[in-house]
């Protein structure tokens, strides 16, 4: 799926650009609309997601991934840190299990983790809460975990594999279950 976020106002989906079919559904409470945002040029818009009830799901579930890439666009000041991205099995975001995460820490570096029989994470050796806008895209697959930041390398691990289960993406908050350094 491909969310540019541009969505009118009060929307409550979020338009698959990609032509898959998968449109976001946005939370009733916690999305600011037609923020200005680079993704789209000068005039590009988005959305802003308020850290407490702010996200946009998937509305289709779909088999986990084990070749995947997660992108967004972020701009954050947080010093308690909070989600980016998840792959979680709720509609809701109250997931019972979730990985594929990418999340700011408190002190504003990024994580990537996943769960393959234990918690495996990356993070990035700087720190991106600086209110600037990031680009951000992390990656999985037969040569391990991946994550870059501004076009660039930045982490990366030799885990191949995740959990296997049927979920949904997520950006926004999401129910923590205890993954370090993380708070929803």
């Amino acid at each position: 799926a491909y969310w540019s976020l541009g969505d009118a106002s009060g929307s409550a989906t979020a338009a698959d650009l990609s032509g898959s079919g998968d449109p976001g559904n946005y939370s009733a409470r916690g999305v600011t609309y037609a923020v200005a945002s680079p993704v789209e040029g000068a005039t590009g818009r988005g959305i802003t997601l308020d850290g407490v009830s702010g996200q946009v799901i998937a509305s289709r579930a779909q088999p986990a991934p084990t070749v995947y890439s997660e992108a967004v666009w972020f701009k954050t000041t947080t010093t308690q840190g909070g989600s980016l991205t998840t792959y979680g099995d709720s509609v809701t975001g109250q997931n019972g299990s979730q990985d594929r995460q990418v999340w700011v820490t408190p002190t504003g570096q990024i994580d990537f983790g996943v769960y393959a029989g234990q918690t495996v994470t990356i993070q990035s050796p700087g720190s991106y809460n600086d209110g600037n806008w990031h680009f951000m895209v992390a990656t999985q697959g037969p040569d391990g975990m991946h994550l870059y930041l501004g076009g660039r390398q930045v982490a990366s691990g030799p885990t191949p594999q995740a959990s296997s289960y049927t979920g949904y993406w997520q950006l926004g908050i999401a129910v923590n279950l205890g993954w370090p350094d993380r708070t929803t």
